[in-house]
């Protein structure tokens, strides 16, 4: 998904508020996008919000697949 990748370019480069967007995208698009919910959850703690991280991290907990684990 190009919005993920988009996500992880900003990230990387310490553009918090664009790789945000992106990622909020990714997951408009694809709801269920395993990884661009983790790396959303790494973001989102990094910027304080454990709670919301934890959401993230139990939606794609969810979705995990067997071998994932």
């Amino acid at each position: 998904m190009a919005f993920h990748l988009l996500g992880m370019v900003r990230d990387a480069t310490g553009d918090m508020t664009n790789a945000a967007t992106c990622y909020r995208k990714a997951l408009y698009l694809d709801p269920e996008h395993y990884d661009a919910l983790i790396h959303f959850a790494l973001l989102v703690e990094r910027q304080g919000d454990r709670t919301g991280a934890q959401v993230l991290r139990n939606r794609a907990h969810r979705l995990e697949p067997a071998g994932r684990t």
